[in-house]
């Protein structure tokens, strides 16, 4: 239960330290025609995400003790002397802020569906299938699992979310097409990418 407690306890504070900005995904695809509007799609494509980090922490804890003393002067009684302390504490934080940048090869496995085409130069297509994440690189920091900034290359732990083996994710998407000759084309395509494993970003 205690392990449990301290891993949501570090996952909580990594997802408020971190907050995922977009990104964008660049590459060649070659497409081979299944029927009339079905399509087998792979290629070659490269992604890269961006991650603003931010994470306030306590830097420095001050103590100020101030003693005020006063003496009290009674007619036909010796002198009194009364002492006041008083404790200030103060806390100094410490924000720290990076971007950090994802970057990776992957190699796409589609099955695609086209419509529209016809006498058009533009088409639709819905897609789907899997990204298989051939080599990833990143840049930038983290909290670990000991609440300390560190870099995401850093040496791995067995809870590490960040790893350099091939990933796959499943696909999902819907694109818009311009067909600029017979066998070159244009497209558009945002997309749903659900990670099958640790996070291969």
């Amino acid at each position: 239960v205690d392990n449990i407690s301290t891993t949501d306890a570090y996952l909580a504070k990594k997802d408020s330290a971190e907050k995922m900005r977009g990104g964008f995904t660049l590459g060649v695809r070659f497409s081979k025609s299944i029927s009339n509007n079905m399509f087998l799609k792979s290629g070659f494509q490269f992604t890269q995400m961006f991650e603003q980090f931010k994470l306030t922490t306590e830097n420095e804890r001050r103590v100020t003790t101030t003693i005020v003393t006063r003496t009290l002067v009674r007619a036909g009684l010796p002198d009194t002397t009364i002492s006041d302390t008083t404790s200030l504490i103060q806390i100094g934080y410490r924000t720290q802020r990076n971007t950090n940048l994802y970057r990776s090869i992957e190699l796409p496995i589609l099955l695609s569906y086209e419509f529209g085409k016809q006498d058009s130069k533009y088409s639709f297509a819905l897609t789907a299938g899997a990204i298989i994440n051939l080599s990833t690189w990143n840049n930038g920091i983290t909290v670990d699992e000991l609440n300390q900034v560190v870099s995401i290359n850093s040496k791995p732990t067995q809870n590490s979310f960040y790893t350099h083996q091939i990933g796959l994710s499943a696909y999902l998407s819907a694109s818009v097409i311009k067909q600029l000759n017979e066998k070159w084309s244009f497209f558009a395509e945002p997309y749903l990418r659900y990670s099958l494993g640790k996070n291969n970003v």
